[in-house]
């Protein structure tokens, strides 16, 4: 059960990434004939990376969140039994 989960978020964090890495790339490279990035492309990437990575772990946080007050809710209620 546990390698299963593992493998499950290994695969959802690859998927994010390529996902990434794909929105970024359509949005930002403009130039394919250049052998480098340009600057303007270079800046772009970085901050799209970033902003994927700040949403990712935003979400994350807001997952643990949640999560957590559904333990709680659940221990109250096998309290109140």
């Amino acid at each position: 059960m546990f390698f299963s989960l593992l493998q499950f978020q290994i695969k959802e964090m690859t998927d994010l990434y390529v996902k990434c890495g794909t929105v970024c790339f359509n949005n930002c490279v403009n130039n394919m004939t250049a052998r480098k990035l340009n600057d303007d492309e270079l800046n772009c990437i970085t901050r799209c990376t970033e902003k994927f990575a700040k949403m990712n772990q935003r979400l994350s946080l807001r997952l643990l969140e949640l999560n957590q007050m559904e333990i709680e809710k659940q221990q109250q209620q096998e309290q109140q039994k």
